[in-house]
């Protein structure tokens, strides 16, 4: 598995975390279009966003973490050891980060609500 691999894996260890990420991906391209006028600059999120990644794993070192997965079979719940990433100088932050901004591609009402605020905005 490779090192970007590895530390996907651990921020998508469960569900639970997989949704933190993908909120908090969503919240950095929120921020590009909060205004009314704002611009929806993708590649600025992304830059941010992987910003914030590697601040994270650069200051916090990953811990052994324990969670319940499906097993193989989809039959049982088990606990299962995720192990800590290594977290090599070399990782592609921006990857990772377009990776959990994939989530921000798609409708939700958040922001289905801030589209219809922004047209009437900009419509008067």
């Amino acid at each position: 598995m490779s090192r970007v691999s590895q530390v996907l894996h651990w921020m998508c260890r469960d569900f639970k975390s997989a949704e933190y990420w993908k909120a908090e991906a969503r919240r950095f391209y929120l921020g590009t279009i909060i205004h009314p006028k704002g611009d929806a600059d993708s590649e600025k999120a992304r830059t941010l966003f992987a910003n914030h990644i590697q601040t994270i794993f650069a200051y916090f070192q990953p811990l052994e973490t324990e969670t319940k997965l499906w097993n193989k079979g989809h039959t049982a719940i088990e606990s299962v050891v995720v192990a800590p990433p290594d977290v090599p100088d070399d990782v592609d932050w921006d990857w990772i980060a377009d990776y959990f901004l994939m989530a921000a591609s798609v409708e939700w009402p958040d922001f289905e609500l801030l589209q219809t605020e922004r047209d009437e905005y900009n419509n008067n």
